[in-house]
């Protein structure tokens, strides 16, 4: 994995799907999102490249919701923007759901993060994320 911060979107994995989100038409977005957290939810195992596509997704719902622009030049440039993003009322269920589930036993995520020394960081960012979506 190629990573180069914290930032949810500041990965390999989580770039690809940003630049998929934004590329993707907008009424589609919300459903790229909603299959992203959505994939995760499963009691088998998940790869790391899905895992850090969810906490992106759910990094997206969180800015939605909290009406900030994300900082990182990685994230969806239609978030960066400003333009406006709908949710649907099970996006900050299945959001929340998405980051304990990567964080979990059987989960590639705190693997390829530990690989890089930067766990700890990569841990409070889903915490933070964690704590504004449950806020």
């Amino acid at each position: 994995m190629g990573s180069w911060g914290d930032d949810p979107f500041d990965n390999d994995p989580a770039q690809d799907w940003s630049t998929a989100l934004h590329e993707c038409a907008p009424e589609r977005r919300l459903a790229l999102v909603l299959d992203t957290l959505r994939a995760v939810d499963t009691p088998h195992f998940v790869d790391g490249d899905l895992a850090m596509a969810a906490v992106a997704a759910a990094a997206v719902v969180h800015a939605a919701l909290d009406g900030r622009r994300p900082t990182s030049p990685y994230a969806p440039r239609f978030l960066a923007a400003g333009e406006p993003f709908d949710l649907c009322p099970e996006t900050r269920r299945l959001a929340l759901i998405a980051l304990d589930r990567v964080v979990a036993e059987n989960c590639e995520w705190t693997d390829l993060w530990d690989q890089t020394d930067s766990l700890t960081e990569a841990l409070r960012t889903v915490q933070a994320l964690r704590d504004g979506l449950a806020g």
